[in-house]
């Protein structure tokens, strides 16, 4: 009898460990992969994204924006978005579109093209105006 107690007991021991073991590790990689994750995507670094110079080209109902940007930070931005808002007359969002950007090197530049066209028409939604900005994935 007192065998098996001693067995049981240094079973209930080792299942202790293991899940001691268990949570630690895993509160390690819930750290390590938050740091990871604020490194890789940071949001201030995407602040420091500039629009230099954008226009619309229309070519068979369809709309396309290009132009260019400028990273103005002193690190690689990873994992951002040139999103487009399209408005009517009376201000109202009409549609939106967008086009990821993997990597903008630090203090370089490059240029950017979205085109907006719903899949089932092949042609943008009608719209007045338009709004530019960089937003995070």
């Amino acid at each position: 009898m007192d065998m098996i107690k001693l067995i049981l007991k240094k079973i209930a021991d080792g299942m202790i460990l293991g899940i001691g073991i268990g949570i630690s590790g895993g509160i390690i990689m819930s750290i390590i992969s938050n740091l990871m994750y604020r490194d890789i995507f940071n949001e201030k670094e995407i602040e420091k994204i500039q629009i230099k110079e954008h226009h619309e080209i229309k070519r068979k109902g369809i709309s396309t924006f290009l132009g260019n940007l400028k990273s103005n930070s002193d690190k690689d931005i990873r994992g951002f978005q040139v999103k487009v808002d399209l408005y009517d007359l009376n201000g109202t969002l009409v549609d939106q579109c967008n086009e990821y950007i993997s990597t903008l090197a630090s203090q370089k530049e490059t240029n950017f093209k979205v085109v907006c066209k719903k899949c089932d028409q092949n042609k943008t939604v009608e719209h007045d105006t338009y709004k530019i900005y960089i937003n995070s994935y």
